[in-house]
């Protein structure tokens, strides 16, 4: 997976959430997002495979980026 790793950043902490209808807070909590990897993938499959080798999380979600 290091190969196809594109960027990487973490240590996120509160946030908010801004919609129409206003802002609200979002505290740090177990659905927060503290982290996240881009990964260079041939598929969402095999960004999924990637994921599922990695040694040091709980739970990942993994999402498709979409080109212009």
């Amino acid at each position: 997976m290091k190969d196809n790793i594109i960027d990487v950043a973490g240590n996120f902490s509160r946030g908010r959430e801004i919609s129409k209808a206003g802002t609200k807070d979002l505290p740090r909590g177990p659905e927060s997002i503290t982290g996240f990897t881009i990964v260079s993938a041939d598929s969402l499959d095999d960004a999924v495979k990637m994921a599922q080798r990695s040694p040091h999380i709980s739970s990942i979600r993994v999402y498709e980026v979409m080109s212009k």
